[in-house]
């Protein structure tokens, strides 16, 4: 059994709050106390509305419809944007694009500075500064300065690698 972590775990265990910090929590504090503490810390770099970093062209070539944006807020805290299908039900985007907090751009780029091994589904491509595509996934996580943004396909409206890659690819383009 390896002892070494992919890039994707990483991301998963700093996300989830496993990645060093500690937790400003006391015994007994709700649970809504504690998702707003992480909210408040889940800042980013990145000051553009997320909708903004791809154009309705873009979306609707990878998606093969005209998409509405939504923006949002994800659990986490971080901005977000969705791009829903109209008519489309199940609630779940056609893709989204997601900023994550300076301490997951921090632990992605020494991760990546490392040559941290990949898992067998991911590779490393050139967009930004440094970007991880997980294959099997549907999902990019690029790093750009100090901040992090992930695009991802759902599996209702596939997204082949080289589209998810040149939408990453633009929306990097788009950022200070």
């Amino acid at each position: 059994m390896s002892s070494t972590v992919s890039i994707a775990t990483l991301t998963l265990l700093t996300l989830t709050g496993c990645g060093g910090e500690t937790s400003s929590a006391t015994p007994g504090t709700s649970v809504a106390a504690q998702a707003t503490t992480v909210a408040a810390k889940a800042t980013t770099g990145f000051t553009k509305d997320p909708c903004s970093l791809l154009t309705s062209a873009e979306i609707a070539q990878a998606l093969g419809a005209d998409a509405t944006a939504a923006p949002s807020t994800g659990a986490v805290g971080q901005k977000k944007c969705d791009w829903n299908l109209p008519g489309d039900t199940t609630g779940i985007p056609g893709l989204s694009l997601s900023y994550f907090s300076p301490s997951l751009a921090t632990a992605f780029a020494n991760a990546m500075h490392r040559h941290e091994p990949l898992a067998q589904n991911e590779r490393q491509v050139d967009v930004g500064d440094g970007a991880i595509l997980e294959t099997a996934a549907s999902i990019i996580d690029v790093l750009v300065g100090d901040s992090v943004f992930r695009v991802t396909g759902y599996s209702q409206h596939p997204i082949s690698d080289d589209t998810l890659t040149s939408l990453a690819r633009a929306a990097a383009a788009r950022l200070p």
